[in-house]
């Protein structure tokens, strides 16, 4: 089971303003554009979460959608959902909104990632 790429959202938090935040904020791509900061998936989930100061739905969103190949091949139908993060039951997500709900989660420490 491969999570490697969860943790790529909570890396990223600190990464994604420069250190005049101000500017960045004010032309957020521009900034993405610039630093060519394109680890949140799209040059837009880097812009909201640059105007944000901290990672958008839209970025949670591009995670789940380069997680989604690895859930498929992790799952015996070949289809990315139902997924257990961590193989935890508790942490399924049957759908992409689910998988955002989680990740989401795990990156703002609502839930232990691995359940514990």
């Amino acid at each position: 089971m491969r999570t490697t790429k969860l943790i790529l959202v909570a890396a990223l938090a600190g990464a994604l303003l420069p250190s005049s935040a101000a500017s960045a904020a004010d032309n957020p791509g521009r900034t993405c554009s610039q630093t060519d900061n394109m680890e949140l998936g799209s040059r837009g989930a880097c812009a909201s979460s640059v105007a944000q100061g901290k990672p958008s739905t839209a970025a949670y969103v591009a995670n789940c959608k380069a997680l989604e190949p690895d859930f498929a091949a992790a799952n015996g139908t070949g289809r990315p959902y139902p997924y257990s993060f961590y193989g935890n039951a508790a942490y399924t997500a049957r759908n992409r909104s689910e998988c955002v709900y989680f990740v989401r989660a795990f990156h703002t420490g609502q839930l232990p990632p691995g359940g514990g």
